[in-house]
């Protein structure tokens, strides 16, 4: 029984690294909108609870890993209570336990070559399998047709968004390296070269700049490490290498003369695109002010797209208030080490850093193993710098594939400091509560998975406009959901629709009494006021829509229209005025500022 038990525990870590890239979920960019998240919590409990059941807590070794990991699921655990949302700190403390079950399972069962060479065939297979299909998006062959949000140009392949897709394949790329080198067959050495070359391709071609950035200089490293530990590899390679290179320089000159969208690309590299960075670094400055208001535990999991709400009338340049016509609640940092340090202060942003660190210190320590060692560790250092310089840039740790290859990385880097594989004690009452919480963790995951189905179904319905699937779908998600991902907005939004105002009032201020910084729920809730003939309610959430938005055209058109009605017509027009400035194509306003003009 025991022995099977591992054999399942050691499945779920290479289901974790072959399936969860191949998971076809477009809606990877929100962390509670995608059952990528809810298998990596599922596989990773099984996974955990069977090698407890099989080895106990023999099998759980971090070594240097393990202290600071414990500090950081103690620090999640403490900050469920007081977060700004607590059902977001409850996914985050989720995440941590997921991601600390993934590295216990890479440390246990990538000790050994066999392991390793299991785990690198899996994850060579699933590599090609992604970046084969991104491929073909590229060149317009996308049957379910997710890259025409990006103008068909930029392939998303299974990650659902180019800068997520070049995100995980750029920290795959230095592994992909060092397995190509030291390989000697001719069939596995091409595979592993098919992986390397279609990566860089993929990323080149994803045009994402700081997935560029940091592909070169995680590879500058891992060449580094390798030509001071193991030169005599990269000598026995030499043509291989200076082959790729030659075909990659060739393959992306092409690519530029041909491509107008890459020239561009490549150019904003030397003449960067000041609106665009202007954004980013409103994102940034805003990181930092709420961090100083919340220096030590930040202000909670997951809270940086609607806290952003606060700063962003002190932040947002006044030239780029036109584009941002929408909700700012759903805006993250692209930087995710200044996003985790305004949502989780120095405190756990610390933890997570020496947690990574130890992981890089364990690796260093494997160089003096042995030249197989050598090489691994390379890789692995390489695919740390990767994941840490594109962190600077986008939202890497935001996508669940690319996370378990962090942990699983981090496990990795815990075997080659402690090879040995030890000796099974039995299970005793602690491992048997810590198989039990895992399989808890695992239901929980479960139930996450039946509210992003039927959530998804929702979506489907909205975008049908059949609100009464919309209604009774997210009716539907909300008896699962703790961790609030706005069922009682959507279906207020589909009782609107319908008619039922009363019944869209009471679920519109369920949403606001969760999030008062939800400026949609605000304006929303004002137009039902105004269908309602609430004047004065209709003006004064509108109002503090506005003021949490001052670039929210939709919420100055509800107030304009709430206006009219009262008589106020030159309020009105100042209202309906500054929406088209703000929305140019906001039809609402232009029609009533053309009937206020035939009075």
């Amino acid at each position: 029984m025991r022995t099977r038990l591992a054999g399942l525990s050691r499945l779920c870590l290479f289901m974790l690294l072959a399936g969860l890239p191949l998971a076809f979920w477009a809606s990877t960019d929100d962390h509670s909108n995608t059952a990528q998240f809810a298998y990596l919590w599922t596989v990773a409990a099984a996974g955990l609870a069977a090698l407890l059941l099989a080895e106990g807590m023999e099998g759980v070794r971090l070594g240097g890993v393990g202290p600071p990991l414990a500090g950081w699921v103690a620090v999640s655990v403490a900050a469920v209570p007081a977060a700004f949302r607590t059902g977001f700190a409850v996914y985050d403390l989720l995440g941590v336990l997921a991601g600390g079950a993934v590295a216990v399972l890479g440390a246990r069962w990538l000790r050994d070559r066999g392991g390793r060479r299991a785990a690198g065939t899996l994850l060579i297979a699933a590599t090609l399998a992604v970046t084969g299909y991104a491929l073909l998006q590229y060149a317009g062959i996308d049957y379910v047709r997710w890259a025409l949000d990006y103008g068909g140009r930029r392939p998303v392949a299974t990650m659902g968004n180019p800068n997520f897709l070049a995100g995980h394949l750029v920290t795959i790329l230095p592994l992909a390296v060092v397995l190509l080198l030291g390989e000697r067959g001719t069939f596995a050495k091409t595979a592993c070269g098919a992986a390397f070359a279609a990566s860089a391709a993929t990323i080149f071609v994803s045009q994402t700049r700081g997935a560029w950035i940091a592909a070169v200089v995680s590879l500058a490293v891992t060449g580094w490490i390798l030509r001071r530990h193991v030169p005599a590899l990269l000598a026995a390679n030499a043509r291989w290498l200076m082959a790729l290179a030659a075909v990659a320089a060739l393959a992306g000159v092409v690519e530029i003369a041909r491509n107008p969208a890459m020239r561009e690309r490549v150019a904003t590299l030397a003449h960067p695109d000041v609106s665009a960075h202007a954004r980013r670094l409103s994102y940034w400055h805003a990181c930092l002010r709420l961090w100083r208001e919340h220096p030590v535990a930040g202000l909670g999991a997951g809270s940086f797209r609607h806290g952003y709400a606060l700063e962003l009338a002190a932040v947002l340049p006044k030239a780029d208030q036109a584009e941002f016509v929408h909700s700012y609640s759903e805006v993250h940092a692209h930087n995710d080490w200044l996003e985790m340090l305004a949502e989780r202060g120095i405190l756990g942003a610390g933890l997570f850093i020496w947690v990574v660190a130890a992981a890089v210190r364990c690796a260093l320590r494997g160089l003096r193993r042995g030249a197989a060692e050598a090489r691994l560790a390379a890789g692995l250092c390489g695919g740390f710098v990767a994941l840490g310089v594109h962190a600077l840039f986008n939202l890497p740790l935001h996508v669940a594939p690319t996370l378990a290859l962090l942990w699983a990385g981090v496990g990795q880097a815990v075997a080659l400091d402690a090879p040995s594989s030890g000796r099974a004690r039995p299970v005793g009452w602690i491992g048997s509560a810590a198989a039990v919480a895992a399989v808890a963790i695992g239901v929980l995951a479960a139930l996450q998975m039946r509210t992003s189905c039927w959530s998804r179904i929702g979506m489907e319905g909205m975008r049908r406009t059949n609100w009464s699937l919309v209604g009774y779908a997210y009716e539907q998600a909300d008896k699962t959901d703790w961790i609030d991902r706005r069922e009682a907005f959507y279906m207020a939004s589909a009782r609107a629709q319908l008619g039922d105002l009363a019944e869209a009032e009471r679920l519109y201020l369920v949403e606001i009494a969760r999030n008062p910084y939800f400026m949609d729920g605000w304006a929303n809730l004002g137009a039902v006021y105004g269908r309602a003939g609430r004047v004065d309610d209709a003006i004064r959430t509108s109002r503090r829509a506005i003021e949490l938005n001052p670039a929210y055209a939709e919420a100055y058109v509800n107030c304009g229209i709430a206006l009219m009605s009262r008589g106020k017509r030159w309020e009105a027009v100042a209202e309906f005025t500054r929406a088209l400035a703000l929305d140019p194509g906001n039809a609402t306003a232009r029609a009533a500022l053309a009937q206020i003009g035939k009075r």
